[in-house]
């Protein structure tokens, strides 16, 4: 008969599970303290080659799971594209209920040019205020 290879968590695993059973049989409660030190004690033999039943054997590689992606905002929430049509001035007024002068005065509000925006000037420091160290 050949012996098995088993990595340190498959060692683990298997004499807890025989601890349980052996503990179930006996009637007794399961203490995980004491099956933890035989197993330890059980992988050192495997590790010397000198365990009849395991050799030592190499635990599988593990991954680390992938984050899944966000879902897509739902729309009206932050970060969701704005996808809203723009309106012009007259799609507004055309919606809005405004007597006659009304509508003139606000055609002519949005009609007049901008004005510039004001220029402003950028303050230099000025030069030889700052202190030198003693």
């Amino acid at each position: 008969m050949s012996k098995k290879e088993v990595s340190y968590i498959g060692l683990v695993s298997q004499v807890l599970k025989q601890a349980r059973k052996d503990a179930e049989v006996a009637g007794k409660a399961f203490d995980q303290k004491q099956a933890m030190q035989s197993a330890a004690a059980r992988w050192k033999v495997v590790k010397a080659g000198n365990d009849p039943e395991f050799i030592q054997g190499k635990s599988a590689p593990t991954r680390k799971a992938k984050k899944g992606s966000k879902a897509a905002p739902l729309p009206g929430h932050k970060r969701a594209p704005y996808t809203r049509k723009v309106k012009t001035v007259q799609d507004v007024l055309d919606m809005v209920d405004l007597c006659d002068d009304c509508r003139a005065k606000v055609q002519a509000a949005v009609a007049a040019p901008e004005k510039p925006a004001r220029k402003t000037r950028r303050r230099r420091a000025k030069k030889g205020t700052r202190k030198a160290s003693n």
